[in-house]
């Protein structure tokens, strides 16, 4: 099928600095989303070719992809209108259930060495029977410079470590397990748990809810002099904030003997060495039941 000359191309879908979106048709009447992405340097070329040999059945399917000769990528998209942010009054298995399949994408994309740094309600899929959800919007996993400002993405999924401006943290995959963490804290909460309208009330939103760093993140962060200025907040317990959870997912029992084993925690972690990965989340206890 030819994509790159669509029966229509009606609605003009987004526009980003480094590329456009258009919703368009095919002569039969099947939407999908065609995209442009102008290439900046060989890495992300690199990239590009390893990306677009992808395929797992929680990421969005790569329809078509061609390059043409003024560095620009064009990609075709499979569509869907549905997104998490649309969701309301999940219930603990669905919410179990879409974190599982959300965790599945990711661990097989950070297996092929990519980074998503875009995960937000917006981006995951939700599909006509409920049950599936696929992961969206690959742009910025193509590239390889610093995130740049609020176009870039939504700062209530942004990790810690992207907003202490830790050297290449953009490009470790466990700012992806943090998203992960607060896609599972607002399906519960049905709101972002962290907000701000710049990066000081992002940062405080989160030392509030998680308490302040210890001082060994502090002095590898590039910003070390204004985030020790801020202040000083000791953690809230999780449990008390998602009480409806399932003990495996976020509160204390008497046999669990510390913090660590509890889902929630390895997500939300401010230090993203110890924060779990995508492969070691999917064997979490609170996953055992899973699509029971």
């Amino acid at each position: 099928m030819d994509y790159w000359n669509p029966e229509s191309m009606l609605t003009f879908k987004e526009e980003y600095c480094y590329g456009e979106a258009f919703l368009c048709y095919t002569s039969t009447g099947t939407k999908y989303l065609l995209k442009k992405h102008k290439i900046t340097d060989d890495d992300e070329l690199a990239l590009i070719q390893k990306w677009k040999d992808l395929g797992h059945e929680n990421l969005v399917r790569i329809l078509d992809m061609k390059l043409d000769g003024n560095n620009m990528a064009l990609f075709a998209f499979e569509y869907h209108d549905v997104h998490l942010d649309k969701m309301r009054n999940l219930s603990k298995s669905m919410i179990k259930d879409f974190l599982f399949q959300i965790i599945s994408g990711l661990q097989y994309y950070h297996s092929h060495g990519l980074v998503h740094k875009d995960l937000r309600p917006q981006n995951i899929l939700v599909y006509a029977d409920l049950r599936s959800v696929k992961i969206a919007n690959y742009r910025l996993a193509i590239l390889t410079g610093p995130l740049k400002g609020n176009k870039e993405r939504d700062g209530s999924y942004r990790a810690p470590e992207i907003l202490y401006a830790y050297p290449g943290a953009h490009n470790h995959p466990a700012v992806d397990m943090w998203a992960v963490g607060c896609l599972f804290a607002e399906m519960v909460k049905q709101k972002p748990i962290f907000r701000g309208a710049n990066i000081v009330e992002r940062v405080d939103s989160i030392h509030r809810l998680l308490g302040s760093p210890e001082d060994n993140l502090v002095l590898h962060s590039t910003l070390c002099d204004f985030l020790q200025r801020l202040s000083v907040h000791s953690p809230k317990s999780l449990a008390a904030e998602f009480p409806d959870l399932e003990a495996t997912g976020v509160d204390l029992l008497t046999v669990w003997v510390d913090f660590g084993t509890i889902f929630i925690y390895k997500l939300l972690c401010l230090d993203p060495k110890k924060r779990i990965t995508s492969a070691d989340a999917l064997k979490h206890p609170y996953f055992a039941n899973v699509g029971c």
